[in-house]
């Protein structure tokens, strides 16, 4: 360990603690940076300490890094090196919505400024009805305008969205589905099921 006396050099770091890993964090800052948070402390201490761990910290990422290819695990592309025999992982579905939006007014002092989704249909047709359904004109109350507000229905237009369904990677060796062994379709699990 080096000696703390021969030096008059000074590192400036913040330390506090963090419940969530019950352990003490430590790390290089400016003067100032802890002051908005009260779990956290401003100190200065020895460069020569602040160094070594520095390096201590290197040497651990390293070791970790050394027995994780050991195990078998890939770092360069975060997964197992070789895949397992059969995908385990699960799937959620993908979801459709078209939403009736109320078109941006194109002025800056009346609602909306940008379009505003004001409701959503599971299909177009459904969507187009509703607003075919509107009277020409009527008064809106709409949460982010906090007030009444006089619109046409010439004004409502349909607009699509929705996400594609989300495969996870194996959960025992991390590869995609499609490069797996036993991970075509008749693999895919319910949504929400996991196996492990």
């Amino acid at each position: 360990m080096p000696d703390e006396s021969a030096t008059t050099e000074k590192t400036h770091i913040v330390v506090g603690w963090d419940e969530e890993y019950e352990s003490v964090f430590v790390y290089q800052a400016g003067d100032g940076e802890a002051e908005a948070d009260p779990r956290m402390f401003e100190a200065d201490v020895p460069s020569v300490l602040w160094e070594e761990l520095l390096a201590t910290r290197r040497a651990y990422n390293e070791l970790e890094r050394r027995i994780a290819e050991l195990a078998g695990f890939d770092p360069s592309v975060g997964r197992m090196a070789v895949c397992c025999g059969e995908w385990h992982g699960d799937v959620t579905p993908g979801k459709r919505w078209f939403s009736l939006v109320l078109t941006a007014s194109g002025s800056e002092q009346v609602w909306p400024v940008r379009d505003a989704s004001i409701a959503s249909e599971e299909t177009r047709a459904a969507a187009e009805a509703r607003i075919a359904e509107l009277p020409e004109e009527f008064h809106l109350h709409y949460g982010s305008a906090n007030r009444l507000v006089l619109v046409r229905r010439d004004r409502f237009r349909v607009k699509e969205g929705g996400y594609a369904p989300i495969v996870s990677r194996c959960h025992r060796c991390g590869w995609h589905r499609d490069e797996h062994p036993g991970g075509e379709a008749d693999a895919v699990l319910p949504a929400g099921e996991v196996t492990v």
